[in-house]
């Protein structure tokens, strides 16, 4: 009898030497991510996110919001946990907006690495920037036009010219600060952004041009645009949308009530 099986990533403990892990200490999600090896594609082992809300109260309090603070950090042990049961040797923790950004975040960053052992980098605006442009030329190579990194709590453009990364900018215009500065309320929330984006003499340069997002954000904003299309293939990455058809989509998102969507 001849019995077929799909290919598995190879998870023999030889090669586990091979194995790096990724943890991404975000404003609204954290995520651990573990790779059989470092690739041109790499394929991951592991793959888990748990919403701790960190930037929450930033904006309001200038302080991570408590609640998520203690979330965070009880998973992060168990993220060790884990790496160690995977035998993972190379372990790169990221920190992001909120992190930076909040009174308390270098405490916070202390207690990790009191608890856990791990070296948290905390990644300036401009470094965030650069790390996103890099991830979107990792997948196009010769993208031209803008790309934005959407997290909960900043927004980082960065302008992308024949495969090479331009100027660059990071703002406090993630959701998450977006609510807690204009209580969730639209046209404040509009006049925040125009405000900030206004500033950027340099970001006509990507008028009539591609646009490429990063984030949670858009993925799930792609994800509700497949469904309302019924495109055949849900797979996001390099999935393409006129740029006057989605913004009349998110248009019609904004106007819809959460019981509809």
């Amino acid at each position: 009898m001849l019995s077929l099986q799909a290919d598995r990533p190879n998870v023999d403990h030889a090669h586990a030497d091979d194995r790096l892990a990724v943890i991404d200490v975000g404003s609204n999600s954290m995520r651990c991510v573990v790779y059989e090896k470092l690739t041109r594609s790499p394929v991951a082992l592991f793959n888990e996110k748990v919403l701790p809300s960190l930037g929450k109260t930033v904006e309001r309090t200038g302080k991570l919001n408590p609640e998520g603070v203690v979330l965070a950090l009880d998973n992060l042990v168990r993220f060790r946990r884990l790496l160690e049961g995977m035998q993972v040797r190379r372990i790169d923790v990221l920190a992001t907006a909120a992190v930076r950004d909040a009174a308390d975040g270098a405490d916070f960053v202390a207690e990790i690495t009191r608890r856990t052992g791990f070296h948290v980098d905390v990644l300036s605006g401009e470094e965030e920037a650069r790390l996103a442009a890099l991830g979107v030329l990792s997948g196009a190579p010769n993208a031209e036009g803008l790309a934005g990194d959407l997290g909960g709590g900043s927004l980082e453009l960065v302008l992308l010219e024949k495969g090479e990364i331009g100027a660059q900018v990071t703002t406090p215009l993630g959701p998450l600060r977006l609510l807690e500065a204009t209580d969730g309320k639209p046209g404040p929330a509009a006049k925040l952004i125009d405000q900030h984006l206004s500033r950027l003499d340099w970001l006509s340069r990507g008028k009539g041009r591609s646009y490429y997002p990063v984030g949670g954000a858009w993925r799930a904003l792609a994800k509700m645009h497949m469904e309302q299309v019924n495109h055949p293939l849900h797979i996001i990455h390099q999935y393409s949308v006129d740029g006057a058809a989605m913004a009349e989509f998110a248009g019609m998102v904004a106007r819809t009530s959460r019981g509809n969507l």
